[in-house]
């Protein structure tokens, strides 16, 4: 019961038992305790297996519920104890970077291992006791493994997991808690790890849509191409008309200025190996639109 409750309460925000860190007589009573029960029975007939468990409430109906608030449920349940819509919540430490990665396709797919260090500002570690703690970036594959591998120094603790609202080493929660603090933001944005995955991202866009040198309506149509698979790559959806007029409206500008600094256009796009058909200006500006998603509420937000 405890761990489907865990369970539970990661893919709705609250367990079945809302105080999931006191399971006995001094905590709260189950608001659906047949389905705890029932659910803890199936976990055990299945052979203690997760994923069973995992597929059996991830395929449900409940689950499937648009995260909306509804007006007539304010009143009678305004902290969604009954289950009528999804929660709404944003993702957890770890995955916020892995998103980023995996629209860029950087992300490293191996399991198991020992711990990696992934980039992070320089001066970061400088700010320990006699600067004791070396962060000395990983190689390869290994600096896009997902953030479920980051070795986590005690004393200076990987800052986008903490800026995102991961807890230290130094105890054990059962439930994180969750900020929206303007530095969030700001990690998103300038973060050279989510720089990187902006400009592969990019350069995903501008290779896997097939090229077309053609003007006019040829070109427009390429660019809406571009767009959509921007917005499926990122959001699993296609842009709204305001949308798709806003981006565009967004690259242009982008275009024109890049155009203009050559220079800022080469910092932008950086060492991506973009194919020489494509202007530099051209992807800077994809790069920076890709920023602009990758920023995106909805990109780290489960809906």
């Amino acid at each position: 019961r405890v761990t489907i409750n865990r369970i539970w309460q990661r893919y709705f925000g609250r367990g079945l038992v809302a105080t999931s860190d006191d399971f006995g007589k001094q905590g709260e009573l189950p608001s659906h305790s047949e389905l705890l029960d029932w659910l803890a029975h199936e976990f055990r007939t299945q052979g203690w297996s997760l994923k069973h468990i995992h597929r059996l409430i991830l395929t449900s109906s409940v689950y499937r519920q648009a995260s909306a608030i509804r007006n007539d449920l304010t009143e009678i349940d305004p902290d969604n104890r009954w289950l009528a819509r999804q929660h709404r919540a944003r993702v957890e430490a770890e995955i916020v970077r892995d998103l980023a990665l995996d629209a860029g396709a950087l992300l490293s797919h191996r399991v198991g291992g020992p711990s990696v260090r992934p980039p992070q500002p320089s001066e970061y570690a400088s700010l320990t006791y006699a600067n004791s703690a070396q962060w000395n970036t990983s190689s390869g594959d290994d600096k896009y493994r997902r953030g479920l591998y980051t070795f986590f120094q005690r004393t200076s603790p990987y800052p986008m997991l903490i800026t995102f609202d991961s807890p230290d080493s130094t105890q054990c929660v059962t439930q994180r808690s969750r900020s929206n603090t303007p530095l969030q933001a700001l990690t998103l944005w300038n973060d050279r790890v989510f720089n990187e995955c902006a400009q592969r991202l990019a350069l995903r866009v501008l290779t896997e849509v097939p090229t077309d040198s053609g003007s006019g309506k040829r070109s427009e149509v390429l660019r809406r191409a571009r767009i959509e698979y921007l917005f499926l790559t990122c959001l699993s959806r296609y842009p709204t008309d305001s949308e798709y007029q806003s981006v565009t409206k967004y690259l242009e500008s982008q275009l024109s200025q890049l155009t203009e600094n050559q220079e800022n256009a080469n910092a932008i796009v950086g060492e991506r190996p973009f194919p020489k058909t494509v202007a530099t200006s051209t992807a800077a500006a994809w790069v920076a639109l890709g920023r602009v998603v990758l920023n995106l509420d909805e990109f780290i937000t489960k809906e």
